[in-house]
């Protein structure tokens, strides 16, 4: 892959929106746009920023694992609180918005690894429970299924989504073992790329959850990815060069990687 970004902290959770590429830089407590010509802004300033969608209307949803975790709608530089999220978890990561503004987010609380579920105008729910450790979350293009990378079941699993946004049984997607599934996105053969973040490097999981190709990073950690550009075969790899203790001191740098594959994205997440 090639370095497109450095200068970093631990950057997290990237999506392609409005002809940009949008992540949260966690340790660096900013959400950053750039732009194709490389130039960078930054959006808001916010406290262990994390997960990123947009609603309806196209304003930014950010989701922040603060001392109290909350769901935030940003506009105009600003960002207002959306949802308290400390009745579902204690500690949060990632998160996916789809087109009707339902947010799914993964949720731990007290060694319970949970999904929740924010709907707009109506309090947080938990929609799915005793997970490993899920990671990356995305939604399939028709809207039928949730995916969840979960890092220590070294899987990712799939969720059928109920017209109310609820979840049912999870299922098995695929199965990855020697692998640190984190951060994904889908493509259009309904494919994924993840984030084996221990690994150092992105991984291709084909639409019957096998593995079909890898993609080392420069940096020791891979940890999420989305793939846009101007024709969406672009995948951007959010890396970075730390450890757990290292990562809970503070202490971390981050970079941009990208590398052109044969197949456009989704656009979720």
């Amino acid at each position: 892959m090639d370095v497109l970004l450095d200068g970093l902290s631990f950057p997290e959770c990237p999506r392609w929106h409005d002809g940009r590429l949008w992540f949260s830089d966690v340790l660096g407590g900013r959400i950053l746009t750039m732009r194709p010509d490389g130039t960078t802004e930054v959006v808001v300033e916010l406290e262990r920023p994390g997960g990123l969608g947009f609603d309806a209307d196209g304003a930014l949803i950010a989701l922040s694992s603060a001392k109290k975790p909350t769901l935030y709608r940003v506009t105009d530089g600003t960002a207002e609180p959306l949802a308290d999220l400390s009745g579902v978890a204690r500690r949060t990561n990632d998160m996916v918005v789809d087109p009707r503004g339902f947010a799914y987010l993964d949720a731990h609380v007290r060694g319970d690894a949970r999904i929740a579920l924010c709907r707009p105008g109506s309090e947080p729910v938990v929609v799915a429970g005793g997970l490993g450790m899920p990671n990356g979350l995305a939604v399939t293009p028709d809207g039928s299924a949730l995916l969840a990378a979960d890092t220590d079941l070294r899987c990712i699993h799939a969720f059928a989504i109920a017209a109310d946004g609820r979840l049912g049984e999870r299922t098995l997607w695929a199965d990855l073992p020697g692998e640190t599934p984190d951060g994904l996105c889908l493509d259009a053969n309904g494919g994924a790329w993840v984030g084996s973040y221990a690994c150092g490097e992105f991984i291709h999981v084909g639409a019957k959850g096998t593995v079909t190709d890898r993609v080392p990073a420069n940096a020791p950690w891979a940890t999420s990815c989305t793939l846009g550009g101007h024709d969406g075969r672009t995948l951007f790899g959010t890396t970075a060069d730390t450890t757990l203790e290292r990562f809970f001191a503070g202490d971390s740098t981050g970079w941009i990687e990208t590398t052109t594959v044969a197949v456009a994205g989704v656009g979720c997440p």
